[in-house]
């Protein structure tokens, strides 16, 4: 009997550990997403060019970089995992 309530007490606390995870926006089954923003010139960042989703931070950078030799002035900004929608989202992460 007591083994019997202890796992009911395990399986309700994975339950709730399950729901706080969820509710605090983790996405448990959502593989990591890169974006990558370029921006032809550094002193300009009013125009940009999206330059696609990948699966990698490592990919993402290779991208950018060969975008940097077509724009040697300009910049780029990498963006992990957006929320919210493409004109007003939200990034976990944004790095070079």
């Amino acid at each position: 009997m007591n083994s019997a309530i202890t796992r009911v007490r395990y399986e309700m606390l994975l339950l709730l550990l399950f729901i706080a995870l969820s509710g605090l926006g983790c996405d448990l089954f959502t593989p990591d997403h890169y974006d990558v923003f370029i921006y032809p010139n550094k002193h300009d960042l009013t125009h940009h060019i999206y330059a696609g989703r990948y699966h990698s931070a490592e990919e993402a950078r290779d991208v950018a970089l060969e975008y940097m030799e077509e724009y040697p002035d300009g910049d780029y900004e990498i963006g992990k995992n957006r929320k919210g929608s493409v004109d007003v989202g939200v990034y976990e992460e944004t790095f070079k």
